[in-house]
């Protein structure tokens, strides 16, 4: 029988759980994406608090992409020195760190700013380029930092999860149509990461299992995708989609289990589970009845960091976390009820 404090590897990390921090939109960055020293005593407290593996909030690839204030960046070299600040706290707390990183809507190119609110004709090949470079970049630079894999953002309305989408990908060349095409790009990202970083560095992917919009991409295209990457080498999937779509999401755990599932079932690497979990009996199930291997929170260690430790003491208590998204304040992340 699994249990959910197995030590278990993805490719060469070692991880002393089943539990991994989701990257979190923390508002505690500096305006121009730097870490400041409240960023790092909320690692510290995550890294102390049991979690084996942190995946850091969601990370800019470009120096002028700031779609949301005060968000990590990782777009040139300065950013080194305090990372590895960052990741050797995270390894002496004996936890491991994985920096997400994303392209959203808006890239500064040469010629001026490119909107990337759709996958468009609009945006050239010479563009396409550029991103899949920066993408590159950055996970060599998470890789000089020590951080212990990068996690590609390629869910919840981001530029890559709009490439496969058939609402925002609106292409007529060799990009545009077909699942095929649609796939493409984010499979040209991810091997010039893996060009740049090697097989030995871990780089995930977080895709979405339905659409942040009413109309939803077919799941079939979104799993021909993982499996596609999934024979590239891919170290792990992270599932993720649109809470939107369930109407009683203040009770519901697990949201895109079915989903994760039949990834799942399809794929070697291992598969993480995202979306409301709450509870060790709940995660305990799925583990046991499902070939799905991790599980993914954000809220819950907002409202408590150290809950991993609490569970592996012998409790059995639910998350306190109630879901209210409270938590996103002006003045950076924060449980209102467990100051």
């Amino acid at each position: 029988m699994k249990s959910l404090f197995d030590t278990t590897y993805i490719n060469n990390l070692k991880l002393k759980n089943r539990f991994i921090r989701s990257a979190t939109w923390e508002n505690m960055a500096s305006q121009d994406g730097h870490i400041t020293p409240e960023l790092l005593q909320l690692y510290k407290n995550l890294a102390s608090g049991g979690v084996a593996l942190i995946i850091t909030g969601c990370t800019d690839i470009f120096e002028d992409e700031k779609p949301r204030r005060n968000m990590l960046s990782i777009y040139d070299d300065s950013f080194i020195k305090e990372y590895k600040k960052l990741t050797d706290m995270v390894h002496e707390n004996h936890s491991g760190i994985v920096m997400q990183i994303a392209q959203r809507d808006g890239y500064a190119s040469p010629e001026g700013q490119v909107d990337t609110s759709e996958f468009s004709d609009k945006i050239s090949k010479e563009y396409m380029e550029d991103i899949a470079n920066a993408f590159a970049n950055a996970a060599y630079r998470a890789k000089q930092c020590d951080f212990d894999g990068v996690e590609i953002h390629g869910a919840d309305g981001c530029f890559l999860s709009k490439t496969v989408s058939t609402i925002y990908n609106t292409r007529t060349d060799d990009y545009g149509g077909s699942v095929e095409n649609r796939a493409k790009f984010i499979f040209e990202v991810y091997n010039k990461i893996r060009s740049k970083v090697g097989k030995s560095f871990n780089v995930f992917i977080k895709i979405n299992s339905s659409e942040v919009e009413e109309k939803k991409v077919a799941f079939d295209d979104w799993n021909y995708l993982c499996r596609l990457l999934d024979k590239a080498g891919i170290n792990a999937i992270e599932i993720s989609g649109n809470i939107k779509d369930f109407k009683d999401k203040g009770s519901s755990e697990a949201l895109f289990k079915k989903y994760a599932q039949k990834v799942a079932e399809k794929v070697k690497c291992p598969v993480i589970l995202v979306g409301l979990n709450r509870s060790v009996f709940n995660m305990n199930d799925i583990l046991n009845n499902t070939p799905i291997e991790y599980f993914s929170m954000s809220r819950p260690f907002i409202c408590e960091p150290d809950l991993i430790n609490k569970w592996l003491s012998g409790s059995t208590t639910k998350s306190s976390c109630i879901s209210c998204s409270r938590c996103m304040t002006d003045k950076g992340i924060r449980c209102i009820y467990h100051i």
